[in-house]
């Protein structure tokens, strides 16, 4: 649980005054009981995950199956962090470094322990290296893992979004074909909501990219 309430007072008082305390506001939506991880509801997250799955030589993942079924998603760092603005407001902020190691000690070990996963994709290199830092100090070699730059807006619109536009203005490139090979693996992925649909069409270079160097990766750890 990771969520950046500071700034948002009335939801907290909204929270507070509910019988739960808001323990379980996460779980409350429309429809169903869902709990929203911004990277992977958004959808690019699933696409990672699915790309992940159809490069792994062990997998027997295909592309009817609904990726929900088959991985976990949690945030490493489970608190939110924030800094004081020159105005004097909360502004959202990285979490510092030396709290990986004890969210890896209090919680991420026992996720890793119960679960027994085959891989692991670290969201951002500060997560990957404490996962496998960590690894290396439970002595757990056999766990793959691999990591994929931060899929936020910023990174997406400063540097993946203007490499594809690139590609397309100068070498005439049609992405119609990487879009399409994305949207076939996770054909079996419901997207009532349209993200995944969206975040293929938006960030297809991101997704290109990742693509090998996701296979890359997985190639080298054998």
């Amino acid at each position: 649980m990771a969520q950046n309430l500071g700034r948002a007072q009335h939801l907290i008082r909204t929270w507070l005054n509910s019988p739960d305390k808001g323990l379980l506001r996460q779980y409350h939506d429309q429809d169903t009981p869902h709990v929203h991880v911004y990277p992977y509801d958004n959808g690019h997250l699933k696409v990672i995950a699915a790309l992940t799955l159809n490069s792994y030589p062990k997998t027997r993942f295909h592309a009817d199956q609904n990726i929900d079924d088959l991985i976990v998603i949690t945030n490493f760092v489970k608190f939110s962090f924030y800094r004081i603005g020159t105005n004097g407001g909360r502004l959202d902020a990285n979490p510092p470094l030396d709290i990986y190691d004890d969210m890896w000690e209090y919680y991420c070990k026992y996720e890793v322990n119960t679960l027994r996963p085959d891989i692991i994709i670290g969201v951002g290199n500060d997560v990957a290296n404490a996962i496998r830092r960590n690894l290396k100090r439970e002595r757990e070699p056999n766990v793959a893992v691999l990591g994929v730059p931060f899929p936020g807006k910023l990174n997406l619109n400063s540097h993946w979004v203007p490499k594809g536009r690139e590609l397309i203005r100068v070498k005439n490139y049609d992405p119609a074909i990487d879009i399409s090979e994305m949207q076939t693996l996770l054909k079996g992925t419901p997207d009532v909501k349209g993200r995944v649909g969206r975040a293929i069409s938006t960030d297809w270079y991101y997704f290109r990219e990742m693509r090998a160097h996701l296979a890359k990766e997985l190639g080298r750890l054998g």
